[in-house]
C-alpha cells in the first residue's frame, strides 16, 4: 500500500516535533536538576539590592540586573528586584563568584518554560498522530 507524500511528510513533521519536545523537556529537566542541586548544596546569606544595572540585550530590549555586591547574570524585564531591598542569595562553598539571588524568576522560569514546551509539544505530537 502507497501512502500519499502529504501523509508521510505530516507524519515526519509530527515526530521531529515530538522529538523536538523530548529535548526541550529534558533539557528543562536538566536545567531545574542542576538548578536544585546548586541551591541544594550551597551557602545561604542575606544581601540588599544595592542598584540595577540596566543593560540592553542583543534584540534591543532593557534588562535590569540587580547587583547585591555582585551583578547578577540573570537579567529581568520588568525589574524584579527595587534597590534596597533583602534578598537571599546562594553561592558554591567558598565561591561567592557563584551566587545567585534564590527567587522564582532567577532560578525556575527558564527551566519552567522549557518543561511546559516540551510537554506541549509532545501532546500535541502525540494527540496528531493518534488522527
Amino acid at each position: 500500500m502507497r501512502f500519499p507524500n502529504r501523509l508521510v511528510r505530516s507524519r515526519i513533521m509530527t515526530v521531529i516535533m515530538m522529538l523536538l519536545g523530548l529535548g526541550l523537556a529534558g533539557g528543562g529537566g536538566w536545567f531545574a536538576y542542576a538548578h536544585a542541586a546548586f541551591v541544594a548544596d550551597s551557602q545561604r546569606a542575606t544581601g540588599t539590592v544595592v542598584r540595577l544595572v540596566a543593560k540592553r540585550s542583543a534584540k534591543g530590549m532593557m534588562l535590569y540586573h540587580p547587583e547585591v555586591t555582585f551583578r547578577s547574570r540573570v537579567g529581568l524585564w520588568p525589574a524584579a528586584f527595587t534597590v534596597g531591598e533583602k534578598v537571599v542569595v546562594a553561592f558554591g562553598p567558598g565561591e561567592p563568584g557563584t551566587a545567585k539571588i534564590v527567587s522564582v524568576w532567577t532560578l525556575w522560569f527558564l527551566p519552567g518554560c522549557m518543561i511546559a514546551l516540551g510537554l506541549l509539544a509532545l501532546i500535541l505530537g502525540r494527540s496528531k498522530l493518534k488522527q
